[in-house]
């Protein structure tokens, strides 16, 4: 049973992540990004040049699984089915030119929408078993697969999904988001429509992490704050949500069933990690 390393959103600070390779790979089996590498504010042309050759030379290394983001798919796909903030033709122009090469492979094809290991599943915003037809609360690899096939194929021909839409916390067209589009706060209005895995996702950039969680009584919710292991019986299900604007980075263990937050101490290139928050979890059978 592997240790994953989970690194949430980048959007251009590959000197974040790089540092955070460097430190924590080693000790892990695999490492999962959580998607949006492109977009920020401060963000050129030439940004998004650098980023999509940074992804582009990561996508080679067989250790790593990079998924597709919100900010991602609006340039895998431009138009009004995946357009996203941050979006601008010239940047879509030299992001396209390394991942779409005229003469060499289509290295966006290297893209997953998920990931799910011994119980625990990783995607960029989080799914809804009422996305699959029909809707199921433990899907398994094959149906996700199948579900997502048919979103990019629609969104490829500028066809809005469910899959990859946004919903109405986030001004878009569908009821609640999709997979790239899930906010946190609509993960926890459709609780009980989330898959039963343990779920990572990024995405939502909260002030103070949080999980949502399953147990006997219910659903709840607690913070991923604090020093060592928090105080509640290991749940059932879980939601989790890492994406601190490059203030946290995470380490799934799959034989213990834990989920430990890493706090960063300040954002940037420089890697200060501060406080560990670990989340015990029951297996999922």
């Amino acid at each position: 049973m592997p240790r994953l390393l989970i690194i949430p959103d980048v959007h251009n600070a590959v000197g974040w992540a790089e540092a955070i390779l460097t430190r924590f790979e080693s000790a892990v089996d695999r490492t999962v990004f959580l998607g949006d590498y492109f977009d920020s504010w401060d963000d050129s042309r030439l940004l998004a040049r650098d980023s999509a050759r940074w992804l582009q030379a990561g996508l080679a290394d067989r250790r790593r699984i990079y998924l597709f983001g919100n900010h991602d798919i609006s340039y895998y796909a431009a138009g009004q089915a995946t357009l996203c903030s941050g979006w601008t033709p010239e940047k879509a122009a030299v992001i396209e030119a390394v991942m779409r090469p005229p003469r060499g492979p289509d290295h966006w094809s290297a893209l997953k929408c998920f990931h799910c290991e011994d119980g625990w599943l990783f995607t960029h915003a989080g799914l809804r078993s009422d996305l699959l037809q029909p809707p199921d609360l433990k899907p398994g690899a094959p149906a996700m697969e199948e579900l997502f096939r048919r979103g990019l194929a629609n969104v490829a021909r500028n066809v809005p999904d469910p899959v990859f839409g946004a919903g109405a916390y986030r001004l878009g067209t569908f009821a609640l988001g999709g997979v790239t589009w899930l906010d946190f706060n609509e993960a926890w209005e459709c609780r009980e429509s989330l898959v039963r895995y343990h779920q990572v996702v990024g995405h939502s950039a909260l002030p103070v992490l949080r999980s949502i969680f399953r147990d006997a009584d219910g659903f709840a919710t607690v913070a991923l704050e604090g020093r060592g292991p928090i105080p509640i019986p290991p749940p059932a299900q879980s939601f989790s949500c890492i994406d601190a604007r490059g203030r946290a980075f995470a380490i799934v263990d799959t034989a213990q069933s834990t989920l430990t937050v890493y706090h960063c101490e300040e954002a940037g290139d420089t890697l200060v990690v501060g406080r560990e928050t670990v989340l015990k979890v029951k297996p999922v059978r």
